[in-house]
């Protein structure tokens, strides 16, 4: 698991920060700078004792022998800022019917998943939120297509979204003409599905195949 040094956590040169008050009576201001591009600078105030029960990472950071246990703002540097926000809202429990969060692209969702792997939360806790999110880019779809089938594999899988991964499964399955491959709009390789559901995949086109051959062999045979 990558835990991430403390050092992520320096404060960057002088940005202008957006600023959401996460928690209005929160005893911690975060300001979180994307390290990509586009660049992005968030201003979270949250409850620093929300993100030690949550967290590995800042239960190190904020109450070790560290700086920041002492300091009221706190700077991190994220892979992609947005996903470290959406966390705190999360875990604050300050998502709301309709939260703008739920807007986000597909990419932001990887991104969640990796900053979750580097701050040491705990993925369960994300679950409700990426339902809703499905529920809002592709309920009532019956289908995917490409490249959503091949993006949402590996969120669906670490999120227990059986109803994505099976319908991104389906697609891939019967649309797919070379081997089928998943696509990792991030970059960070690290992360991708296990090599025993690729395995899988690789399998499961020929039986398709067996399985409609068989059907149409019997209805011929039927009409004999």
């Amino acid at each position: 698991m990558n835990t991430s040094t403390i050092k992520n956590s320096s404060a960057p040169s002088k940005k202008s920060f957006a600023t959401e008050n996460i928690a209005p009576d929160g005893d911690l201001l975060v300001r979180i700078t994307s390290q990509g591009k586009p660049a992005l600078s968030i201003s979270c105030r949250v409850r620093r004792d929300t993100l030690i029960e949550n967290s590995t990472f800042f239960k190190r950071l904020l109450t070790g022998n560290f700086g920041e246990a002492k300091q009221s703002v706190v700077h991190i540097t994220e892979d992609d800022a947005e996903s470290l926000s959406i966390w705190f809202r999360v875990l604050h429990d300050k998502v709301l019917e309709k939260d703008p969060s739920y807007k986000v692209n597909t990419k932001t969702i990887w991104y969640l998943i990796i900053c979750c792997d580097k701050r040491q939360f705990s993925l369960r806790k994300l679950e409700g939120w990426f339902s809703e999110w499905y529920k809002e880019h592709l309920f009532p779809a019956k289908s995917l297509e490409d490249p959503h089938a091949q993006t949402l594999l590996y969120p669906c899988l670490m999120l227990n979204h059986a109803k994505g991964f099976q319908l991104a499964s389906k697609h891939l399955v019967y649309n797919w003409v070379n081997h089928i491959e998943e696509v990792n709009p991030t970059g960070i390789h690290q992360f991708h599905l296990p090599q025993r559901v690729i395995r899988e995949y690789y399998i499961l086109p020929e039986l398709v195949l067996a399985d409609i051959l068989k059907t149409d062999i019997c209805r011929a045979i039927e009409r004999c």
